[in-house]
């Protein structure tokens, strides 16, 4: 995978790939839109004084992050948007939303490092 370029994507959605969308169809497999949303959460990292805690938005929404690779240079991807409406959230990720006593307003994420 050495010559693989990352790029990363974000959104205020889970980011599903078509194979996902038919495995989270299929009753046979193990894979559900819960756990896309909780393994592709933004948290802050280890070294952030927030460690472990969301990142939301400007909006205050959540957002997920997923990794991908190409053989050629690609942008990073920004689907996030405005409406509040335009949004998903498990029960756990709603549960700690309700336990962070603060958003930090103007918060930047720079190049999605």
């Amino acid at each position: 995978m050495s010559d693989q370029i990352k790029f990363m994507i974000l959104d205020n959605m889970p980011i599903v790939s078509e194979q996902e969308g038919h495995d989270i169809q299929n009753p046979d497999m193990e894979i559900t839109l819960n756990i896309l949303a909780n393994s592709q959460i933004l948290r802050y990292p280890g070294d952030h004084p927030l460690s472990g805690r969301l990142v939301l938005d400007v909006n205050g929404k959540v957002q997920y992050r997923r990794t991908e690779f190409s053989k050629e240079p690609q942008p990073n991807v920004d689907l996030r948007k405005p409406d509040r409406s335009y949004t998903y959230v498990t029960e756990e990720i709603e549960a700690e939303i309700n336990l962070q006593p603060f958003i930090i307003k103007d918060q930047q994420l720079g190049s999605f490092k």
